[in-house]
């Protein structure tokens, strides 16, 4: 399996001659928390703790006469290192100014400053919006569907919808999954309804989690695995969702993102994970999905899709790890392909089993149903009987015949007989 170089940074600072250099690195390393790997040959290997960034990162620190040379690298497979690698040397390097400034030469703590003769900074890969957002060959599926996602969110917007809370009719209108529409000739919204977001809140935090599984999962499993765990998990829990929820809308990617979930935790407990690093990333997914979880509230938390999601995803991250292991095309074609068609076909066999009484109505009518005008129509006779019946309740008569004849006229349009 290809893999892509770690995210690091590097810094050189020149400075003159300090005693006991060695000694202060290391207490630097100390107050800083930081694991002394190696320290042998005036060169100094530690390791940070974890964090969010699950894996941590290792600092390599080269000591020279004139200089030192820091180098902070991802450990693990991923693609983004969230701007930790150049923070561990900023941190390093300002402890070590605070205690030996006077020896630095025109020191300056801005790394991209490029007119200091003290400090030259490198980063590979250089982490930026752009770059998060630019697809590559070892890095497409996560940044396509983050695209995919924000400019169905900024047609939606443009389309009138509310920028915090979108009405129902809007969401629905963009593909949400509505499940009267989608087993009635709609099918495709059991994959577009995970494209589009109630609002910028859960927009966001989608983004996030998008972000963080996918730059942990393209590099280990593969940009067609991540693409089909995402869509297939996504789909199935959906369509679980449909039978379980009446009347509730499905709309984000949040099934399908419990569905990579799961497909980490279980390549988690298989040996295609360190074992060092299983803790830090079961950490980090709790809480994304804590926070996942809180947030979702605000837009209406699908409980049943997410939790098929995830233990979908599971499923298929095992299946997954038979391929990884035998590296066989012909294996991972079969597995991909299998995943594809149960996927799909246990999703519309429980879209089938979903009561339609709006089938039954066409079929014995031979009239097919508009389900939007049939719900407009539904809407504004309930307004109007909603208005008369406030009418008639607020409605102040100078006797019982007065008031019988009120009525008459204003439910039947007729005068009462005498």
């Amino acid at each position: 399996m290809k893999t892509t170089p770690n995210p690091s940074y590097s810094i050189t600072i020149k400075l003159n001659d300090v005693e006991e250099i060695n000694t202060i690195l290391i207490d630097a390393c100390h107050e800083l928390k930081w694991k002394i790997i190696s320290n042998v040959n005036n060169q100094i290997q530690a390791s940070t703790s974890t964090s969010l960034n699950p894996w941590g990162e290792t600092i390599t620190i080269i000591i020279n006469q004139t200089q030192i040379d820091f180098i902070s690298s991802s450990n693990g497979n991923q693609l983004l290192d969230w701007g930790k690698n150049k923070s561990n040397l900023k941190k390093i390097t300002d402890i070590l100014y605070n205690k030996i400034g006077n020896h630095f030469i025109d020191y300056s703590s801005n790394f991209k400053d490029s007119k200091s003769n003290t400090v030259s900074a490198k980063q590979n890969p250089q982490v930026t919006l752009i770059s998060i957002l630019k697809p590559s060959k070892t890095y497409l599926v996560t940044p396509l569907l983050l695209l995919l996602n924000i400019i169905v969110f900024i047609f939606v917007i443009f389309d009138g919808a509310s920028f915090i809370f979108p009405n129902a009719e809007k969401v629905i209108e963009w593909g949400a999954n509505d499940r009267t529409l989608t087993i009635n000739g709609e099918p495709w919204r059991l994959i577009t309804c995970l494209f589009v977001h109630i609002g910028i809140i859960h927009l966001v935090l989608n983004l996030i989690a998008i972000l963080f599984v996918g730059s942990i999962l393209e590099p280990l499993i593969g940009k067609t695995k991540v693409l089909i765990a995402f869509l297939v998990t996504g789909i199935l829990a959906v369509a679980v969702s449909s039978i379980w929820y009446t009347f509730t809308i499905n709309a984000g990617a949040s099934p399908s993102i419990y569905g990579l979930f799961g497909v980490l935790i279980a390549l988690l407990t298989t040996n295609n994970v360190s074992k060092s690093i299983r803790l830090p990333v079961l950490i980090s997914i709790i809480l994304y999905t804590g926070l996942s979880i809180i947030i979702s509230f605000l837009v209406g938390f699908d409980f049943v899709a997410n939790s098929v999601g995830l233990f979908s995803g599971l499923i298929v991250g095992y299946i997954f790890y038979y391929g990884i292991i035998t590296k066989e095309v012909k294996t991972n074609l079969w597995i991909h392909t299998s995943i594809i068609f149960l996927g799909l076909s246990f999703s519309f066999l429980i879209m089938k089993e979903i009561p339609n009484p709006i089938k039954k109505y066409n079929t014995k009518s031979k009239n097919k149903v508009d389900y939007f005008k049939l719900y407009q129509k539904k809407m504004k006779d309930f307004e109007t009987n909603e208005t008369l019946a406030i009418e008639v309740f607020t409605h102040h008569a100078e006797n019982k015949e007065a008031f019988l004849d009120f009525i008459m006229i204003e439910l039947f349009g007729i005068g009462r007989k005498i």
